[in-house]
């Protein structure tokens, strides 16, 4: 959500902290600061607005009113001057809402005799500022009151539109060509505004052409209305047309907040077309929104936050973020609450407010004292950690993989990839080309034996199901032992640590290996003890995780001939000082005796955590090492 430093100044009596200022204290009592952007003389902020709270602060003014609370002091409010109705048989709008559950309230009026021009500059620039596109005064003027409410609205070219205006769902096989000439084809899950002649917009999503406001329009129809957000979201995602209109409808809005929209549109068109005359408005509000109440303990407030918050203070608090209190007892408030606070319903909801705006960073943090609390073993639970704790002591690293792939029984219905359309119906596939990938990175791993293994849920046509699947991978052949002999290997452990046979499916091709088998019967027929204690859970809490590099490595070997009797620890103390920042591995692979002397071989893996290495700064290092291997008298391979 993007506002303007210039607009907020205009916000408040009071001279406001510079925008530097401001950004930390959106992040610390707000919202996230995105981005901060210089405009002329003028600065933009992005806030990330988060959805839980974005039925009224994706607007300007509800940013206003939470910086409000944040400065601890009022905000200016707009005076939105009035539009005298007048009463006209031909300004009356025939209107017809058929769904009134798709459509909480509509209103609309009639306007007659706009002239359509460019915006005035302030106009312009306002919305310009923030990423908007100036169209024309009218259209201009409904973008405006929408950022500065959050109230979509819409207006059509009355002269355009044939009959009775009628919000209803669409019929199968409609279509509308959308302002941005798009072709939509519809469906009755949808709602449209429709005349005589059929849809003339995609009630939240888009308006369409047929009735589009240009510099010709004399007659306006103007829509501020509230439609169902799981409707709209559905709609916009099934056409595939999201815009800031859509975002606020699916985000949920209070009805309350239409009423808001009209006056402010329509005084916006009286300013700038003086001489237009402005029908009634009719407003079809079948279930007006109740005034709602809660009721919270100021003593648990303070308890939950684990900080003392005077009652005076919680009191201002709730008196800046617009929230009334009706009724006080001694262990007990009764608030109400602000219509467009949508997101205010119990108790809780109320301490997190009075935390945020006291400030986390004034609660000193405490521990939560010990418990004797012993959770109750779930069974399916206890055997995937127990397998998982078999098959690391084995050598084996776990791996999570996509539950999704190209082929299955469910198939997702707006899939992020092609290749991610269905839930999986085995581990192998992905397993196959993970052992693949990570054997070509041995030396990265610095293992000539990859392992690997994942615990997790496939779906076929008789449902979930959980499987084990397990990978080996060779970084070169090894004499005596296979891959299939090492998966085995780890098969025989399973069985033999769960006195149950683990029955596998298992493939192979040249060094790699891959099997996979249900859990399902292990978990039917093994007897789990009463608590967790045998998993050692505690011990994960020493080890420390280290990011992997996005950026490329590099491998060199060195192998010498020394002297017997000279150990390899001898020529590793005389590398390791020469290998450089960017050596992350070193270790000896080959040793071998010839006519008296031994040959030791070492592998030098090269990797930055912020870029890719030059060839300078890999040939550096391994120049220095052999020159010191070469003043040692030893022989350099």
């Amino acid at each position: 959500m993007k506002i303007s430093y210039n607009y907020l100044v205009k916000c408040f009596d009071i001279k406001l902290p510079s925008p530097e200022e401001l950004v930390e204290l959106f992040t610390f009592r707000v919202f996230e600061v995105e981005g901060i952007e210089k405009v002329g003389d003028d600065t933009i902020f992005d806030l990330k607005v988060l959805p839980d709270r974005a039925h009224y602060a994706l607007s300007w003014d509800g940013i206003a009113y939470e910086l409000a609370a944040a400065l601890g002091v009022p905000r200016k409010k707009a005076e939105v001057p009035n539009v005298t109705a007048k009463v006209d048989q031909d300004l009356k709008l025939n209107l017809k809402v058929v769904d009134t559950e798709l459509c909480r309230r509509y209103m609309g009026r009639r306007v007659r005799g706009v002239t359509v021009t460019t915006s005035p500059e302030w106009l312009k620039s306002g919305l310009e500022a923030v990423g908007q596109r100036s169209i024309n005064s009218i259209v201009d003027a409904t973008n405006y009151v929408m950022l500065y409410s959050g109230q979509p609205l819409h207006a059509f070219d009355a002269d355009k539109v044939v009959g009775t205006l009628t919000v209803r769902r669409a019929q199968e096989g409609e279509k509308i060509t959308t302002l941005d000439g798009k072709e939509v084809s519809l469906n009755d899950s949808m709602l449209v505004i429709a005349d005589d002649n059929g849809p003339l917009a995609i009630a939240g999503v888009k308006g369409g052409k047929r009735a589009e406001v240009t510099l010709e329009t004399k007659n306006l129809i103007l829509e501020s209305a509230n439609f169902d957000p799981t409707s709209v979201r559905r709609t916009s995602t099934k056409v595939q047309i999201k815009n800031d209109s859509s975002k606020r409808f699916e985000n949920d809005l209070s009805p309350e907040t239409a009423a808001q929209g009209m006056d402010l549109l329509s005084s916006l068109i009286a300013e700038s077309s003086p001489q237009a005359e402005f029908g009634e408005i009719v407003d079809v509000y079948p279930k007006p929104a109740q005034e709602r109440t809660v009721s919270f303990s100021p003593a648990v407030v303070s308890s939950t936050l684990g900080h003392e918050v005077e009652q005076t203070e919680m009191e201002k608090i709730l008196n800046l973020l617009e929230i009334v209190v009706v009724e006080k007892k001694a262990d007990s408030w009764i608030i109400k609450i602000p219509h467009f606070r949508l997101d205010l319903v119990i108790p809780e909801d109320i301490t997190e407010e009075i935390g945020r705006l006291v400030g986390y960073d004034k609660i000193v943090p405490k521990l939560p004292g010990k418990t004797n609390f012993i959770p109750q073993v779930q069974k399916q639970f206890y055997i995937s950690e127990f397998v998982k704790n078999i098959l690391i002591d084995e050598g084996y690293s776990e791996t999570i993989l996509y539950t999704l792939g190209k082929k299955g029984y469910y198939e997702t219905a707006y899939p992020v990839a092609t290749d991610k359309a269905f839930l999986r119906t085995s581990h192998l596939p992905n397993l196959e080309a993970s052992i693949t990938m990570n054997t070509r990175n041995a030396d990265l791993l610095e293992q000539e034996i990859v392992q690997q293994f994942e615990v997790g849920k496939v779906f076929d046509k008789d449902g979930e199901h959980l499987h084990l699947g397990l990978a080996v991978g060779f970084a070169k052949k090894i004499k005596g032992t296979t891959p299939v002999d090492v998966l085995k290997a780890a098969v025989a452990k399973l069985s033999e640590k769960f006195g149950i046979g683990f029955e596998f499916t298992i493939e192979s091709s040249g060094l790699l290996a891959w099997g996979e088998c249900s859990l399902d019967t292990i978990i039917a027929s093994y007897k789990v003890p009463a608590s967790y204690t045998d998993l050692s859970f505690g011990a994960s809490s020493t080890i420390k995780y280290v990011p992997i590099s996005h950026y490329p490595f590099a491998v060199r070997d060195v192998a010498v001939f020394v002297p017997e009797g000279i150990t390899a620890e001898a020529v590793k103390d005389v590398i390791g000082p020469l290998k450089g920042l960017y050596c992350v591995r070193f270790r000896l692979f080959d040793v071998f005796t010839k006519e008296g002397k031994t040959s030791y071989a070492f592998r030098l893996v090269f990797q930055a955590s912020d870029k890719t290495l030059t060839e300078e700064e890999i040939t550096t290092p391994m120049n220095a090492i052999y020159e010191a291997l070469k003043a040692k008298g030893w022989e350099i391979r």
